[in-house]
């Protein structure tokens, strides 16, 4: 009931607050100067990782999609969706003063980073040259594609015994006194359903 409160109090709230955010004056946003941006995003959309003829595609008697790209690499429509996005970034880093409409920056003034999967360098190349298109801006990365850059690897580097006992106990919480069993327990109507997608 709580939970349905909130979410009442909210929607009602919502037309305010976006009708303040749309009724700002010039004056207001003038008092502020955008400096500098730092942009954080994962690939766009990818083919699976697994392809044809994996287990996972051999799952039901259904054809999986078939995609534009090899498996785990970005897609036609992710690179078009990317292009998209770095558009955006420039229409507003332009209409905010950082930039100017087809500035070439030097390569202090800006730094695209990407992990050295395809589909990461393949993202990047295409937020860069929609967001800055007559600059050729160099998307960089540390090793040859499709090797995973430990900078964008969340493994965990550093487990004590304690850290371990402490995860498994949170994990077994999840489930009640039934622990991992509970878990899968709970979850046992969405496997249902997958069962019944896949024919499984």
């Amino acid at each position: 009931m709580k939970k349905i409160k909130s979410l009442f109090l909210l929607l009602l709230l919502m037309p305010s607050l976006l009708m303040a955010q749309l009724q700002r004056s010039q004056a207001f946003h003038n008092k502020y100067q955008l400096k500098e941006v730092v942009v954080l995003s994962r690939h766009n959309i990818r083919s699976p990782l697994s392809s044809n003829g994996s287990a996972l595609s051999k799952m039901t008697p259904h054809e999986w999609t078939k995609w534009s790209a090899a498996a785990s690499e970005l897609t036609l429509k992710g690179g078009i969706l990317e292009t998209e996005m770095g558009e955006f970034f420039r229409k507003w880093t332009v209409q905010e003063g950082l930039f100017e409409e087809n500035e070439v920056p030097t390569v202090e003034e800006v730094n695209v980073y990407a992990n050295s999967m395809q589909r990461c360098i393949a993202t990047a190349q295409y937020f860069a040259g929609a967001f800055m298109p007559v600059a050729n801006l160099r998307v960089n990365h540390r090793y040859l594609p499709s090797k995973m850059d430990p900078v964008f690897n969340p493994r965990l580097t550093k487990v004590s015994e304690s850290f371990k006992v402490e995860a498994m106990k949170e994990i077994n919480d999840m489930g009640g006194k039934d622990g991992l069993k509970g878990v899968n327990e709970k979850l046992k109507s969405s496997y249902l359903i997958v069962g019944k997608v896949l024919d499984l």
